[in-house]
């Protein structure tokens, strides 16, 4: 729940942020370039787009964003957006368990 919270709380920054864009004179790609600069914000928005995919392109392209901001985390040593990630609740639809044996590994 924490990253939920943890994710809204960076989607209202970033919206707060459009809303002033006009007073700023902030353009989209400027916006865009901001959004893409915070590995937190773009990692949970890539998790979010892979729970509400409806293709498997969709999907892989978002895996291949998540690969690339995961692997700049490990070069900043930014262990921790990764490790507090509870990353099954984000892939658990891709996931079919059929016997009692999986269900316990799984676990």
């Amino acid at each position: 729940m924490s990253h939920f919270i943890c994710l809204c709380s960076i989607h209202s920054f970033w919206f707060s942020l459009f809303d002033r864009s006009e007073r700023l004179n902030l353009t989209d790609t400027d916006i865009r370039s901001l959004k893409d600069s915070n590995i937190t914000y773009t990692i949970f928005s890539c998790l979010q787009n892979i729970t509400n995919a409806t293709s498997h392109n969709a999907v892989a392209q978002e895996i291949g964003v998540l690969t690339a901001y995961s692997l700049l985390c490990k070069l900043d040593n930014n262990q921790t957006t990764l490790s507090n990630v509870t990353w099954h609740s984000y892939f658990q639809r891709f996931v079919i368990i059929n016997s009692t044996m999986e269900k316990a590994l799984v676990r």
